[in-house]
């Protein structure tokens, strides 16, 4: 439906290859994603359109990663109007997560894009001393995987609230104090709504699922609270072909969500 949201209240997040997406799409459109969350990725263009570099540079080697190299790019991209002005970086709040035990994406890539962000001004907050593997860390009692685990569907029960801390660092500066639903039933809240992606390919080739996902709060449902949007990017075997609804229902999103009127948006790939 047609929620009247605020497009000017944009943010967007992500896990893994999630994660390295939510950085592509915050820079690329810094004039529209006024924030990021950024759990277990990487800098901006790390492969530099390369495969091998995606699968060794920047995920377990990050001295391949030349920060400047990234950051030049990105301006020269900017010079020819094919990304937004990286200006627009300057004081945008940033939450970034490495856990201590994640040996998919290591420290080094994170702390890489660190050096990106703080280069170009951002107000990041970064969080890299939790036991945790490459997984969504969260406090949810129903996710049944422990923290240090690398295993399906990779959102864990770490005793931290992941999509929380993040939320609170990267709302809009109204939000000072967001406010989670203490019993965690989402569902009370607003509504998950699956819907054709389809309409959004440029073309056939592109990995996406047909179907993606919406949390709606009660709140947005009517148009008159111009709501804020969040766009919240899967990584890796997390998508609907793997396992199903968890990655929207169980990853900590949702909680936060529907009492802070975030309608959050869930594309789907494959």
């Amino acid at each position: 439906p047609k929620l009247g949201a605020n497009k000017n209240q944009s943010t967007t997040s992500g896990l893994s290859s999630g994660g390295f997406m939510a950085v592509q799409m915050h820079v690329a459109y810094s004039d529209v994603f006024k924030g990021a969350g950024v759990f277990a990725g990487g800098p901006y263009d790390c492969a530099m359109g390369k495969e091998m570099k995606a699968i060794t540079s920047c995920m377990s080697s990050p001295t391949g990663i030349d920060d400047s190299a990234l950051e030049d790019i990105t301006k020269q991209y900017a010079s020819s109007n094919t990304i937004a002005d990286p200006s627009n970086l300057k004081n945008q709040p940033v939450y970034m997560f490495s856990g201590t035990m994640d040996y998919t994406v290591f420290r080094g890539v994170m702390d890489k894009l660190e050096t990106y962000y703080t280069d170009f001004g951002a107000d990041i907050t970064y969080e890299k001393n939790i036991v945790a593997s490459h997984t969504m860390p969260t406090d949810l009692d129903r996710n049944k995987n422990a923290c240090t685990l690398l295993k399906s569907p990779f959102i864990a029960n770490c005793n931290y609230d992941g999509a929380g801390e993040m939320f609170k660092k990267i709302l809009p500066n109204q939000e000072k104090n967001p406010i989670k639903d203490r019993d965690l039933d989402y569902e009370k809240h607003g509504e998950v709504i699956a819907f054709d992606q389809t309409e959004f390919m440029a073309n056939g080739d592109i990995s996406m699922d047909d179907t993606g996902y919406v949390y709606v709060p009660n709140g947005c449902k009517n148009g008159k609270h111009k709501c804020k949007i969040h766009v919240a990017l899967h990584g890796c075997q997390q998508g609907k072909s793997y396992v199903d609804e968890t990655y929207v229902t169980d990853a900590g999103y949702l909680e936060w969500a529907g009492t802070n009127n975030i309608i959050t948006l869930f594309p789907q790939a494959t």
